[in-house]
C-alpha cells in the first residue's frame, strides 16, 4: 500500500490529507455528524473507488417537553384515569425514547401524584423531569359546585337553598374520619331534585344541565348507590 487519503466534512472538517503507508489516524471531537471520504493507493499507483464513513458524536441529552401541573376531577372513589402528553427532542436522535411513571392513561388516586419522566437518546444521554397530577375528590368538587352555582347569579332564595344543601353535604363528609358518605349522597340527590324542579323556571336549561352533571359526578365519586 502506497498511501491512504481522507477528507472530513460536517461537524469536523479537514482538507484532503494523504498519509504514506497503509494506516491513517485522525481524531474527531466535534459533536454532530462528520462524513469521512477516503481511498487508498497501492504501490502500482492504482486508486480505489472512494469510500464513505459517517461518524456521529452525541454528548447532548434530549430535551423533555412536559405539561404543566394537571388538575382533574375524580370520576369514582378510586380517582380518575388521566391522559397527558410528554415528548422529547434530540439534536441527533429523531426518536429519543420517553418513559413516565405513572404512565399516561392510568388510574390516578385522589390527591396529588408526582409523575416522573425520562428521555434517553441512542447515545445513552438522558434527561429527567417531573410534573404533578392532582385529582380532586368529592369535597373539592362540592366547593367548586358552590362557586359555579354562585356564578350563575340565581335568584337569592334558589341560590341559598342550593348552597345550603351543598354546604351540608360537605359538612357530612367531614363529620367522620371516613366521611359520612350516606348523608352526603342523600343531600346531593336533594340538590339534583331541586335543580331539576327549577330547570327552565328559575334556572336556565343549560345552567341546570351543568349543575346536574357536576352533582352526578360527585355522587359517582362518593360511591352513591
Amino acid at each position: 500500500m502506497s498511501e491512504v487519503s481522507y477528507q472530513l466534512s460536517g461537524a469536523a472538517s479537514a482538507p484532503l490529507v494523504s498519509t504514506q503507508g497503509s494506516v491513517a489516524t485522525f481524531a474527531i471531537s466535534a459533536e454532530g455528524i462528520t462524513t469521512v471520504v477516503y481511498h487508498a493507493v497501492d504501490n502500482a499507483g492504482n486508486l480505489e473507488s472512494p469510500k464513505t464513513l459517517v461518524i456521529r458524536i452525541d454528548a447532548t441529552a434530549p430535551v423533555l417537553s412536559l405539561p404543566g401541573a394537571v388538575t382533574t376531577n375524580a370520576t369514582s372513589p378510586s380517582g380518575a384515569n388521566v391522559s397527558y402528553t410528554v415528548t422529547a427532542t434530540d439534536n441527533l436522535d429523531p426518536a429519543a425514547g420517553v418513559s413516565c411513571t405513572p404512565a399516561s392513561g392510568t388510574l390516578f388516586a385522589i390527591g396529588t401524584t408526582v409523575v416522573s419522566c425520562a428521555a434517553t437518546d441512542a447515545a445513552g444521554n438522558a434527561a429527567t423531569g417531573s410534573f404533578t397530577v392532582t385529582v380532586v375528590g368529592a369535597p373539592g368538587q362540592i366547593t367548586d359546585l358552590v362557586a359555579q352555582a354562585s356564578a350563575f347569579n340565581l335568584r337569592q332564595g334558589i341560590e341559598n337553598s342550593l348552597d345550603a344543601k351543598l354546604s351540608a353535604a360537605q359538612s357530612a363528609l367531614a363529620a367522620a374520619q371516613g366521611g359520612d358518605s350516606v348523608t352526603a349522597c342523600n343531600l346531593m340527590s336533594a340538590f339534583i331534585n331541586e335543580v331539576e324542579a327549577q330547570a327552565g323556571v328559575s334556572i336556565t336549561l343549560e345552567q341546570a344541565s351543568q349543575l346536574i352533571a357536576a352533582a352526578t359526578n360527585i355522587k359517582a365519586v362518593l360511591g352513591c348507590s
